[in-house]
């Protein structure tokens, strides 16, 4: 796809709704190359973060980098494309990421969501080892915590590229897991 194909691409895209949370693993496998050129999955996942907060009102994404400890990462109300890369680039939260924590502190700290976006180089639904709670689980908490039923996107970026979609019934909430990348998945998020 040439750059102008998908610029076009961006703006036909719907403005996002409501408020969006995007957590972005920044574990040290995000920098390994995702595709022949050497571009990496944290360039890819940093590259989808803009859209989304390029498509959506003012303020109304919120950005949390998660590895073996979440941490907010503030971008203001208009962040461009090298402000977020430049923001998540430099963040090195160790080799392992437990997006479970992440959804566990904006449950806490972060208000309510309309959408949640985990961008991984993995599927994020395995429980973590240590407390044997998956992001179903935290997923379902914060539903129950907040009150709201937001969907939640699971987008492994390092998938086999068929975009192949799960979408999971949680009972009071829908996860959605996407496998591989593509303007596709972009079209679903702001389906």
């Amino acid at each position: 796809m040439t750059m102008g194909a998908f610029l076009e691409t961006l703006d036909n895209l719907p403005t996002m709704r409501g408020r969006t949370l995007v957590l972005v693993d920044v574990s040290r496998s995000m920098d390994m190359a995702a595709d022949d050129t050497g571009g990496t999955y944290r360039e890819l996942a940093t590259l989808f973060a803009s859209v989304i907060a390029y498509r959506s009102a003012p303020g109304r994404t919120i950005f949390m980098a998660y590895g073996e400890t979440p941490v907010w990462v503030p971008v203001g109300d208009y962040p461009t494309l090298n402000y977020v890369r430049d923001r998540l680039g430099g963040i090195d939260l160790g080799r392992n990421a437990y997006p479970s924590d992440a959804l566990e502190k904006a449950r806490l700290e972060g208000g309510v969501f309309d959408t949640i976006v985990v961008l991984s180089d993995t599927q994020v639904f395995a429980p973590r080892a240590s407390e044997g709670k998956s992001i179903y689980d935290k997923f379902t908490e914060y539903m129950i915590y907040t009150g709201t039923r937001p969907t939640l996107y699971s987008i492994n970026l390092a998938g086999d590229g068929t975009g192949a979609t799960v979408t999971v019934d949680l009972g009071i909430g829908t996860a959605v897991m996407v496998d591989g990348w593509s303007m596709d998945t972009l079209r679903l998020i702001f389906s």
